[in-house]
């Protein structure tokens, strides 16, 4: 992929699409809109006849759900951005490899960040086909976790996750634009997941944290992590050095 990409929008507002429309226009010049749908039908035949680089799918179209358009194609040669007013479809969106997820209103900081990420994946493939998937549950991705889901597994890629909680027998994946997941899996099965030289740390028996997501460290006898949603940490006394250790290194 060059520096020039192509997308298609999938909004039922007009005036919605139009406020997209402008803010690409505004700041996103190497962006080209060549075609846009409004529902179900119109989505799948802008997206086949158009062969985007990208695709800004918003999720409520009227009483259509825009996964219905994901899911009627037989490949996917473009990457996927989840538009929606709502957080609750995040980990639905994962599930079909969703580059980004944006809620609305879309912010140019959010827009130009969903680019870079698409940009630095030009080296890559982005033909996501459905065989991938069945490929992915092989061989784990260093990118992204499996979580178990009531009909299979959900994808959740590993830059979306801020920390891990242990809960009881039980672990919570505390998400960047979702919702919390709780997860059947004990936090010791994450930890071997999720190694420092991903950017993860177990830093205490009931927490694993994405160190990329520290924004401070306060003192004290193991200390704390102050994480970028607001959260604090505790680190403990064994761990302390080996956190400092690696926060040099992220």
């Amino acid at each position: 992929m060059n520096s020039s990409l192509s997308a298609v929008i999938i909004e039922d507002e007009e005036l919605g699409r139009k406020a997209f429309m402008d803010l690409i226009d505004q700041h996103a010049p190497g962006l080209k809109i060549v075609g846009y749908g409004d529902d179900v039908e119109s989505g799948v035949n802008a997206i086949i006849e158009h062969k985007p680089d990208i695709v800004f799918l918003d999720i409520n179209l009227g009483n259509q759900s825009g996964f219905d358009i994901i899911r009627q194609l037989p490949d996917r040669n473009f990457s996927l951005v989840v538009t929606s007013a709502y957080e609750e479809y995040a980990l639905e969106a994962f599930e079909l490899e969703a580059i980004h997820y944006l809620v609305k209103p879309v912010s140019k900081e959010d827009l130009l960040d969903t680019l870079k990420r698409i940009r630095s994946r030009s080296g890559n493939t982005l033909e996501n086909s459905w065989a991938s998937i069945s490929k992915a549950i092989e061989s784990p991705s260093r990118n992204k976790i499996a979580v178990p889901s009531a009909n299979g597994l959900v994808f959740i890629p590993i830059d979306q996750l801020l920390r891990c909680e242990a809960e009881g027998a039980y672990t919570k994946l505390i998400l960047k634009t979702a919702m919390p997941v709780l997860t059947t899996r004990n936090l010791g099965e994450y930890e071997k997941m999720l190694l420092p030289d991903m950017g993860f740390l177990r830093v205490h028996n009931s927490a694993i944290i994405n160190l990329k997501e520290v924004v401070r460290y306060i003192r004290g006898e193991g200390g704390q992590a102050v994480m970028t949603d607001g959260v604090t940490i505790d680190i403990s006394r064994r761990k302390k050095n080996e956190f400092m250790e690696w926060m040099q290194k992220i």
